[in-house]
């Protein structure tokens, strides 16, 4: 496993941004491999683990292009959506399908939906300490099933979760407004 100097975590999430617009440069699988090892470190109830990812490096990313715009895609997919999509992951260095596993009553499906979600936020901020741009994309071509069993998932037995974008960044965007802490935070 290949170890790099990390920011403080409470930067890294200060300073984490939404990102659109990647170089085109490459992340190596074993960027991308340390990202989803920190993505499984998230607290999960009754240890269920229910996250699945699945990842596809630049050529991936022209395969998946010309997946999207195939004819026997064509028509069943909102066009307008898929040339959004084709336009912004062209420069992407990799893209992460997450997903998380359909197992049980309704009660443990929340939980596992909210655990996998929580797995995105630390790959997220995992991203950003390691100086990577993200972009935690619910464009709904990634969720059509024909793009889902192109990355190799199940839509009977998987949720959906998102497209995670990563790359290096064209810009770096400054902090969105944020709500002030006394209209969030109440203390009971």
């Amino acid at each position: 496993m290949a170890y790099h100097a990390c920011m403080d975590a409470c930067i890294a999430i200060r300073t984490r941004r939404t990102i659109k617009s990647f170089t085109g440069a490459e992340v190596s699988r074993s960027q991308v491999e340390e990202l989803v090892s920190l993505a499984c470190c998230a607290p999960n109830h009754r240890l269920t683990q229910p996250w699945r990812f699945a990842a596809i490096d630049r050529p991936g990313i022209a395969r998946l292009i010309a997946f999207v715009q195939s004819d026997a895609l064509v028509g069943v997919m909102d066009a307008r959506k898929v040339s959004t999509m084709v336009e912004r992951v062209a420069g992407c260095g990799a893209i992460v399908q997450v997903s998380s596993v359909i197992a049980g009553g309704d009660e443990q499906q929340r939980e596992d939906r909210d655990a996998t979600c929580a797995a995105v936020q630390n790959l997220l901020i995992a991203a950003q300490a390691s100086g990577l741009g993200s972009f935690w994309s619910t464009n709904p071509v990634f969720a059509h099933p024909a793009v889902v069993r192109w990355f190799g998932g199940d839509p009977a037995a998987e949720c959906h979760i998102g497209a995670i974008w990563l790359g290096v960044p064209t810009q770096q965007p400054a902090a969105p407004p944020r709500r002030p802490l006394n209209e969030v935070l109440r203390w009971a």
